[in-house]
C-alpha cells in the first residue's frame, strides 16, 4: 500500500515541459507575427510541441499539461497563420514600393529630359541655367 502511494506521489510532482514549451512558443508566434517568416517557424514547432505534450500528458498522472498542450496547438496554429499572412502583406508592400520608385524615377528622368531639350532651344543665361541646375541636382539619385 505504501509503495502504491509513494508511485503516485511521484507521478503528481512530475511537469510536461514538451506542453510548456508548445504553449510559450505559441505565445512567442503570435506576439512577433508582424514579422516575415520568424512566426510561422514558432508556430510550427510550438504545434509539433503541443501535440507531443498532449501525448505525453495522457502517461502522467492526471493529464497533466494537458491544457498547456491545447494552449499549444491554438496558439502555434494562430501564429502561423499569421506568419503567413504578414509574411504575403511584407512582399506585396516591398513590390509595391519597388513599382513606385521605379514610375517616380521614369517621371524624374522624363521631367529633366524635357528641361534638358528646352533648355537647348531657349536663349537663357548662364547664370539663371547654373540656378536651374543646381535645383535640379539636388534631386538626382
Amino acid at each position: 500500500m505504501d509503495n502504491e502511494f509513494n508511485n503516485n506521489n511521484v507521478n503528481n510532482t512530475a511537469s510536461n515541459g514538451t506542453a510548456i514549451a508548445g504553449m510559450v512558443l505559441g505565445i512567442v508566434s503570435i506576439v512577433f507575427c508582424w514579422l516575415p517568416i520568424v512566426p510561422f517557424i514558432l508556430g510550427i514547432v510550438g504545434l509539433i510541441l503541443g501535440i507531443k505534450g498532449i501525448s505525453k500528458s495522457n502517461k502522467l498522472y492526471q493529464n497533466k499539461g494537458k491544457g498547456m498542450g491545447i494552449a499549444g496547438i491554438i496558439c502555434g496554429a494562430i501564429g502561423s497563420i499569421l506568419g503567413v499572412i504578414y509574411t504575403i502583406v511584407w512582399v506585396m508592400m516591398i513590390i509595391i514600393g519597388k513599382v513606385a520608385y521605379d514610375e517616380v524615377k521614369n517621371n524624374y528622368n522624363s521631367y529633366k529630359n524635357e528641361y534638358n531639350s528646352y533648355v537647348k532651344y531657349t536663349n537663357y543665361s548662364t547664370e539663371s541655367q547654373n540656378k536651374m541646375n543646381k535645383v535640379l541636382n539636388k534631386y538626382i539619385y
